[in-house]
């Protein structure tokens, strides 16, 4: 094996090697930074003067540009000087020095760091009002937001590495465990995605400044460069893979493919060109080619593909086999057809492609919606299923598949006969639709599609009967997961994915889960578990205490008596105080006067934080049902994705799954995916114990001052993050669903969101200049911060337990050891939101706010009978312990040696 020495050696040698290697690709690596650059800056100044921040010419853009540039490249060597700040002149001479290899390497960090630097010069100078003033603010300003862009980028260097191998890398190569040397290797950007990123900006140069001809050629490549990031954007996501590797062999094998297929490569060809050269001879635009042309061809492989049913077009026709038409005869029949009715329409072959591709995405779109809505999921899976067995079908059923085929593009060309796209849109997707219902008549009454469960057949041998704790452990994997409720096995194998409350009923797979499922279940959930039934569990392994038993008792007799029924008056006076004060933030900032710039920006802007916090309690009350009853059979919750999505501006299905797991493993060291704060704060030594933690430079750096930390980034940044993760989780969701519920989920918290954003930046507007619109923004999103200190001061500073402390512990005492409750006032109960009674609403999720304070002596009954300890602080002495516990911990972090 190497010595470290060796390995150090190689790793240094290995950049020298692939310079000497790649100097061919030196041009190419050039013009994308430089194309980077370009675009970096373009959308900067566009976006600074959309909003109205700044108004300048390209050409004193430049020159600012250009004069920060030289300022920060002065800047470096200075600050290598002095002693204190050795590292941040290290760091800016770096993105000097190697602004290529940066670029390459870390292409999402640089383009921030460029855009965010070019934004404080601009704006710096203009707010300054010009002239040699405003240029050294500018300068200096500049030069000083550059180095601290500089430190933010290294500390946020491997979160953004990750959004980039998220987007680029295959979900196989991401669950993959990596080996020493993986770890190791460089994280590089190919030249050619970063030209197709920032190339349009270039292509608008280019067509501004050259010749037709020249614009001409530049959107050929250009489209067939795009074509191949689509590749590769492809082969990162599984059920894309096979069409990943299809388009990327199109153009990286391109002397074979005409070669050995010389037939389809012309045919594919001729076709790319024709549209692009005819979208650009009849409209100008070289941007609206560009993109036709990339439709074009991605349509024209997928179909030489699909009607093929293999590689190419020059197969020979196997006489051995039974089929009747060839396949890709019928698909050079069906192509004919659309050219003969289209072509005299719509003039270009183009546009009648334009036309296809638009009706076909709209059939994959609405067999996906349909498969998500109970009535239509049968026919949804038809649909689908027509879209996605593409060649299948043409191979098997080439008639059924020629007439559907006709009759979807015949109702196209009677809705475009009424001169409408939408037409043409509805009438043949209605049509093609009863074309495939008709076909399918048969198995349509023959295999109905039933949403209600079947009873479960065990598996191999397995028989109803007694089994020991040991047997029921060995069933705890998501390929096989039992768990005990009362006493009773279930299997919920099959049912884990279907789960509403998300991922948590896995947690539990080969353990006990009843007061677990009862927390967060209503009795009527009960009859429903007969059909998971496997048997009963024996043993004393997990014998309740007598805690757990007064608890259940408890449980039982508060729904016995109705506590868990919500009071309607209660949450309707809460609703009208939020809407109170919306309408005051509405009315000052439509109707005051524009001199009360105060009261404009921060008086409104605070009471829209306490709007947002008021509202995010009632999301939270709705969330856990203790507003209204859940309906039966369905998991969705319309009034708390309006309160969470449209007015609070989350993702309900996030929050929905990571506060239902966070209910159930309360601070389990690294688990519980609402305090997992790693590198940022550390709030448990266990954490350290988890499998895979590393220490690095990063977490101990962060750790070391968490205590003061704490407060700025939960009120400052904590808000914008949520406004982050809760997109990318919602889209996330969307692409990558696995049923329809995830889909629902995902669609209607992108939706939500976007409602927010529309209503919060149309209120945003009424204000008259950027400075008032930005002290606005930040006066409501920063009063809401106090929030997220709310939602983690009842945990913190309190005592953790892994997964088998846990089970030792039971559910009584753990909830009551994991969090603490807020001593209020009559005068400020509103303020809290219910989050001051923590340790009854862990205990009983479902009880309505208004019955927390009523139930919290029961509760102190049982804990002082049994000498189990009840948290109740005032909001002062909490902060205070949390601050003081994170202290510790940071300074267990700086004392603690790495082996």
């Amino acid at each position: 094996m190497e010595t470290r020495e060796q390995q150090h050696q190689t790793r240094v040698a290995a950049p020298s090697e692939e310079f000497q290697m790649g100097q061919t690709g030196s041009a190419a690596s050039v013009a994308a930074v430089a194309c980077g650059i370009l675009l970096a800056g373009r959308l900067s100044l566009e976006s600074l003067m959309y909003m109205g921040f700044i108004s300048m010419s390209g050409k004193t853009a430049l020159t600012l540009a250009a004069l920060a540039s030289l300022s920060y490249v002065i800047c470096g060597p200075l600050l290598l000087q002095a002693r204190l700040t050795k590292r941040i002149g290290q760091m800016l001479v770096d993105r000097v020095l190697n602004a290529r290899c940066n670029w390459e390497s870390d292409t999402l960090r640089s383009f921030c760091e460029v855009s965010l630097w070019l934004m404080v010069v601009w704006s710096t100078y203009v707010s300054s009002e010009g002239g040699p003033i405003g240029l050294v603010a500018a300068l200096t300003f500049g030069t000083c937001a550059g180095a601290v862009l500089a430190v933010l980028g290294e500390l946020l260097q491997q979160p953004l590495r990750s959004v980039e191998r998220v987007l680029r890398e295959s979900s196989a190569r991401r669950t993959r465990l990596k080996t020493a040397e993986e770890e190791e290797e460089t994280f590089v950007t190919s030249n050619i995605v970063m030209l197709v990123l920032f190339g349009p900006t270039v292509v608008s140069t280019v067509y501004d400044n050259c010749s037709d001809m020249a614009v001409l050629a530049g959107i050929l490549v250009l489209g067939g460069a795009t074509i191949l990031a689509a590749a590769r954007v492809c082969q990162a996501w599984e059920p894309t893979r096979h069409l990943g590797n299809i388009l990327q062999a199109r153009i990286l094998n391109t002397s074979e493919n005409w070669r050995e297929h010389p037939g389809r490569s012309a045919l594919e060809s001729t076709f790319f060109c024709a549209v692009v050269m005819g979208v650009y001879e009849l409209h100008g635009d070289a941007l609206f080619a560009l993109q036709t042309g990339f439709m074009s061809g991605m349509s024209i492989v997928i179909a030489s593909e699909v009607f093929a049913h293999g590689i190419n077009f020059d197969i020979k026709v196997d006489d051995s086999k039974q089929t009747s038409v060839p396949p890709v005869i019928l698909g050079y029949v069906s192509f004919m057809v659309l050219v003969c009715f289209y072509a005299r329409e719509h003039e270009t072959v183009n546009s009648a492609a334009l036309s296809v591709i638009f009706n076909s995405l709209l059939w994959v779109i609405l067999g996906r919606c349909c498969s998500a809505v109970e009535a239509g999921q049968h026919l949804g899976q038809i649909v689908n299923r027509r879209a996605l067995d593409a060649a299948e079908n043409w191979t098997k059923f080439p008639v059924r598949s020629a007439v559907e085929c006709s009759a979807w593009l015949f109702g196209q060309y009677i809705g475009h006969r009424c001169g409408s796209v939408f037409a043409s849109a509805v009438i043949g997707t209605a049509v093609g639709i009863v074309a495939v219902s008709f076909s399918e008549v048969t198995a349509w009454h023959s295999k109905k599609l039933r949403r209600a469960p079947q009873a479960k057949k065990l598996r191999g041998n397995t028989i109803k009967g007694k089994w020991t704790w040991d047997e029921v452990y060995k069933h705890s994997s998501p390929e096989d997961a039992w768990i005990v409720i009362d006493g009773r096995v279930l299997d919920v194998t099959d049912f884990a994915p279907r789960h509403p409350g998300g991922p948590i009923i896995l947690t539990y797979a080969g353990v006990d889960a009843t007061d677990q499922f009862a927390a967060f279940h209503r009795p009527r959930v009960y009859a429903r578990l007969a059909q998971f039934h496997v048997g009963e569990v024996v043993g004393d392994k997990s014998l309740p205490t007598k805690a757990t038993e007064e608890y259940r008792a408890l449980r039982k007799k508060l729904w016995e008596e109705g506590w868990f029924e919500p009071r309607l008056p209660y949450f309707a006076f809460k609703a009208v105080v939020c809407l109170l004060l919306l309408t005051f933030v509405i009315g000052v900032l439509t109707y005051l006067s524009p001199v009360w710039i105060l009261t404009r920006t921060f008086v409104a802007g605070a009471a829209m934080g306490i709007a947002w916090q008021q509202i995010a309690f009632l999301a939270h009350d709705a969330d856990h049902w203790g507003i209204t009853s859940p309906p039966s059979g369905s998991s969705f919750n319309p009034l708390s994705w309006f309160l969470a999505s449209v007015l609070f501006g989350i993702s309900r299905s996030m929050w929905n799954e990571e506060h239902s797991m966070h209910h159930a493993i309360t601070l389990r060291p690294q688990e519980d995916p609402q305090f997992n704060y790693l590198p940022l704060w550390l709030i448990s030594k266990k954490e350290l114990d988890v499998a895979g933690t590393h220490v690095g430079f990063l977490t101990r750096m962060l750790v070391s001052v968490q205590h003061w930390t704490f407060l700025p980034v939960s009120v400052v940044i904590g808000r914008f993050n949520f406004y982050l993760i809760s997109m990318l989780s919602a889209l996330k969701r969307a692409v990558t669903a696995k049923n329809s519920r995830e889909l629902c989920g995902g669609l209607l918290d992108v939706m939500g969101m976007v409602l927010f954003w529309t209503w919060y930046v149309a209120l945003v507007c009424n204000l008259d200049t950027a400075a008032e619109r930005t002290l606005f923004v930040l006066a409501s999103n920063w009063t809401v911060g106090i929030l997220h200190i709310q939602l983690v001061l009842s945990h913190l500073a309190t005592e953790t337990f892994t997964a088998e402390e846990e089970r030792v512990e039971q559910f009584f005492a753990f909830q009551l050891k994991t969090s603490r409750n807020i001593d209020s006032s009559w005068y400020d109960h509103w303020f809290h939101g219910g989050l001051e009674f923590q340790i009854e609403h862990h205990l009983f999720p479902q009880l309505p706010r208004h019955n927390l304070s009523k139930v919290k002596p029961m509760v102190q009954e049982i804990c002082s009978r049994h000498g189990i300890p009840y948290r109740s602080t005032s909001f002062s002495q909490a902060l205070r312990d949390v601050l003081s516990d994170f202290r510790g911990l940071a300074m267990d972090i700086v004392n603690l040696k790495m082996g």
